[in-house]
């Protein structure tokens, strides 16, 4: 118990301390009322000011290395976004207290990523969350000394052939060694952060795995492991889980092992168990998303979008979705997003017309 308490202590602390530096009180005042007045809107539908995200995913890599057979990355031409444009974007985010590096493709693919979450984490005093395939590796010490928040690897089953057959082109027992030296370089440096941990794709296929990854997971010493369903993946290689059942089940199972590691639900099963606000979306009103191009979403999940993957791998996907390219003119996005968040609760947008998350 004295070493969870120790553990949320440190992690409450670095998230204090980037979120709200002591060493820029002006920074810090205007963070929190953007948070607050974002909370006003999405609880209360209450709008003041104009806000800006909370939290943003900024897509460093367009493409991937593997092609995974729910998703379809693998079969779009890559893009990066350089370590200049990427200056460029964070500097008219500065209310901005999360930073997630990850939408269409693998980061660790950018030769700048650890000068990136360098960037964003130390000089701009963002939280930053990386999410990676884990084929491939920065150089570990360097990686680590960018001090990000959380790295986290992309793991849906420990069965190596069904792993294999999922994320077709990886090599499961390469992924396993570039996650072990993680780890272990983390402990080498006796450093606290970042978090390391896995997220895991939960469908028929992998159900019976859900158990299993847990104790993977304790067994390799990651510090945290997370569950998702198939939304918003755009392909049908997969089967979802519908049986409400197996869902009861799958949260039974995150009891049974919650006092040995950190276990989180994402909220694609209906709302039972998970651990997602209730009420009208929470990422539409505290996140948003900047692709490589420099094109905002709303948020980090344009399901549609990703249905029809002739029109992103043309990035032609501009529409009265899409808020704005925020390298062509910033304030023009900041208004539209105004607009999309004070008509959100009066009509769905289109941008939201499949999802699930709207209203739960």
């Amino acid at each position: 118990m004295a070493r969870y308490i120790n553990t949320r202590y440190r992690q409450f602390r670095f998230l204090l301390n980037k979120a709200f530096p002591s060493w820029e009180p002006l920074l810090s005042v205007r963070r929190f009322w953007n948070l607050m007045f974002s909370y006003l809107q999405w609880k209360f539908g209450i709008s003041f000011f104009a806000t800006k995200p909370t939290m943003l995913t900024v897509e460093v890599v367009r493409g991937c290395n593997i092609n995974c057979i729910m998703c379809g990355a693998g079969e779009t031409k890559k893009s990066f976004l350089s370590f200049d444009k990427f200056k460029e974007l964070i500097e008219n985010f500065e209310e901005t207290i999360f930073i997630f590096l990850y939408l269409w493709g693998e980061p660790f693919l950018s030769k700048d990523i650890t000068k990136i979450i360098r960037y964003a984490s130390v000089q701009k005093s963002k939280i930053v969350t990386v999410y990676s395939n884990f084929t491939v590796l920065p150089d570990e010490v360097e990686l680590i000394n960018s001090e990000p928040y959380e790295i986290t690897a992309s793991i849906d089953t420990f069965d190596k052939k069904k792993y294999e057959f999922i994320r077709t082109g990886a090599k499961f027992d390469k992924v396993i060694e570039n996650l072990q030296k993680l780890i272990k370089t983390k402990q080498k440096l006796r450093k606290n952060f970042p978090i390391i941990g896995i997220n895991s794709i939960v469908s028929e296929e992998t159900l019976d795995d859900f158990e299993l990854n847990i104790k993977m997971a304790i067994e390799l010493g990651v510090d945290k492991i997370k569950f998702q369903g198939l939304f918003p993946f755009p392909k049908t290689g997969l089967k979802d889980i519908s049986d409400r059942n197996k869902i009861k089940k799958i949260t039974e199972i995150k009891k049974k092992y919650s006092d040995r590691i950190k276990i989180e639900i994402l909220p694609f099963y209906g709302g039972i168990g998970d651990d997602f606000p209730k009420g009208y979306c929470f990422l539409a009103h505290f996140s948003g998303a900047i692709d490589t191009n420099g094109y905002a979403l709303p948020c980090c999940m344009p399901n549609q979008f990703f249905n029809n993957l002739s029109a992103l791998l043309l990035s032609s996907y501009r529409n009265d979705s899409i808020l704005g390219n925020v390298f062509e003119d910033h304030k023009t996005y900041i208004r539209n997003r105004v607009d999309f968040l004070r008509s959100f609760r009066n009509s769905r947008p289109t941008f939201c017309s499949n999802c699930p998350l709207y209203y739960r």
